[in-house]
């Protein structure tokens, strides 16, 4: 199980890269947050805690929309680029001229219609869930290890050799009667 402390120090970590006086953009956010997200999860990669690692994927697609909403200052542009990812117009301008802040759009449906999982997958962030699924089932699989295909590959080299010794008539130097 992962500690209650060490999530709120991951926590604080993706917060100090998604402030709101960092002026980089969602690509440069996502390629800065990438060494962190796969870090921490090399670390908790072996355990079984699905619900935390779904929340907190979430969590941190949750802190970027808020991001993006942050960037998009004025209402025109908010309702622009919604209607970019695909929302209505009419659903659009209501979405940006909410009143609403930050925090509640990005949690908001129309935010979650138009920048759905999959569109950050695109853009390149690393999703904690799905890094330890693919990880624990390339575990379980006999030869996917990388070292233990090394091994494999050497073993069938090894008696390669061991024929081609054999038949130049080495024999003597290597059995003795």
């Amino acid at each position: 199980k992962i500690a209650a402390q060490s999530v709120s120090r991951f926590k604080d970590k993706i917060r100090e890269m998604t402030t709101r006086h960092c002026s980089r953009s969602i690509n440069e956010t996502i390629h800065v947050m990438t060494p962190v997200l796969r870090g921490w999860i090399s670390y908790f990669r072996l355990t079984k805690v699905k619900g935390v690692l779904e929340e907190l994927d979430g969590w941190i697609r949750r802190k970027l929309r808020c991001l993006l909403w942050r960037q998009w200052k004025r209402v025109y542009t908010r309702a622009r680029n919604l209607m970019k990812a695909g929302l209505t117009e009419e659903r659009a301008w209501w979405s940006a001229t909410n009143q609403r802040g930050a925090w509640w759009n990005a949690g908001a449906s129309h935010m979650n219609q138009a920048f759905r999982k999959g569109w950050f997958d695109k853009m390149g962030l690393v999703s904690l869930l799905d890094v330890t699924d693919s990880s624990s089932v390339n575990m379980n699989r006999r030869g996917t290890e990388p070292y233990a295909r090394w091994c494999e590959r050497t073993g069938v080299v090894k008696l390669l050799l061991l024929d081609c010794v054999l038949s130049t008539g080495w024999e003597s130097l290597i059995f003795h009667d």
